[in-house]
């Protein structure tokens, strides 16, 4: 299952295809640190904006553009000390966003607890995430620890763009990566969750 219009969050750049948007785009030097939360935010919102014809303050036409959508939603979806780093707080700032331009939207949400014994199970985690998938909406996937997933970071925020049996594959500052959802569910010791959106 893979998404439908994935050129809706991907930007040509200087004939340089980048996979999804960078954080190093935000203006200021706490925006670009701890800017991957608004960032994926972004993501889901432009892709939103183009599949639904939306009429919202977000742009992707060129990097100026972009980079002042990146720093509009940021303002919504806004890291605190330790950056985004619960669910809720994504899901709280996209409400904000979509209640003040009258979207009629809503986040789902599933959160991966640290103690494991407390996480959904690896079929629910693949169900959640092909739900939204066919729903043709991206994931935002929040990995507070990568376990033995070389290829994520510990403590950010991605953008799930498809799966097949186990393996996700991703978008993150501009690259595109694959990893097996299983082996992250059993090794992260931090967890972290998934949101997408879902017309109301």
């Amino acid at each position: 299952m893979i998404l439908k219009n994935l050129s809706h969050i991907e930007i040509n750049i200087e004939n340089n295809l980048y996979y999804g948007f960078d954080q190093d785009w935000h203006t200021g030097y706490f925006h670009k640190m701890a800017g991957c939360g608004p960032t994926t935010a972004t993501m889901l919102l432009n892709y939103l904006r183009l599949r639904d014809s939306l009429n919202i303050p977000i742009n992707h036409n060129n990097l100026d553009e972009l980079k002042k959508s990146l720093n509009n939603v940021f303002n919504y979806v806004t890291p605190g000390a330790h950056g985004v780093n619960k669910t809720s707080m994504f899901v709280d700032g996209i409400n904000k966003f979509i209640l003040e331009h009258k979207l009629n939207y809503k986040c789902e949400e599933l959160v991966i607890n640290k103690g494991f014994d407390k996480r959904p199970n690896l079929d629910e985690a693949i169900d959640f995430i092909k739900k939204g998938i066919d729903c043709d909406c991206p994931i935002a996937f929040l990995s507070l620890s990568k376990g033995d997933i070389k290829v994520i970071d510990s403590w950010h925020w991605m953008t799930i763009v498809s799966i097949v049996d186990k393996i996700v594959t991703f978008y993150d500052n501009g690259k595109k990566e694959s990893f097996d959802i299983e082996v992250w569910l059993k090794t992260s010791k931090l967890g972290g969750g998934f949101v997408y959106l879902i017309k109301e």
